[in-house]
């Protein structure tokens, strides 16, 4: 069964949802360990697109399971954990392979970023 853990955004993992304030966000994690939110154009939209592919899958999931018998249930649970065994090694190697192109990405997006907000602020000044 795959294990999820729970973290507020400095990293430390939540044990008891009494320590939460209204104003934290909560960062859900398969088991993996914490890792801080990429801020790279690129990577943070890849990094958004795959949370709320988690999400939408474990909303999915859930509902599917709440209309199962329980052999059933039970069924797709150990179906599920085997593939999710045996896709992790192949999502690993796949996100340290593309890792470097993404962060060359998001160099050159920031790169861009940077020059445009400059062109704005010189346009800007200049229609004073």
């Amino acid at each position: 069964k795959l294990s999820r853990v729970f973290y507020i955004k400095n990293g430390a993992e939540i044990d008891d949802p009494d320590d939460l304030m209204p104003e934290d966000k909560i960062f859900v994690s398969e088991g993996e360990d914490y890792k801080q939110k990429p801020t790279g154009m690129l990577s943070g939209g890849l990094t958004a697109i795959a949370g709320v592919s988690s999400s939408a899958y474990s909303v999915v999931t859930t509902f599917a399971k709440s209309k199962m018998s329980e052999d059933m249930r039970k069924k797709f649970e150990e179906t599920e954990a085997n593939v999710a065994a045996k896709l992790k090694p192949v999502v690993d190697k796949t996100k340290e392979v593309t890792a470097p192109a993404v962060n060359w990405a998001d160099s050159k997006l920031d790169v861009a970023s940077n020059t445009i907000k400059e062109k704005h602020s010189q346009f800007m000044a200049s229609e004073t």
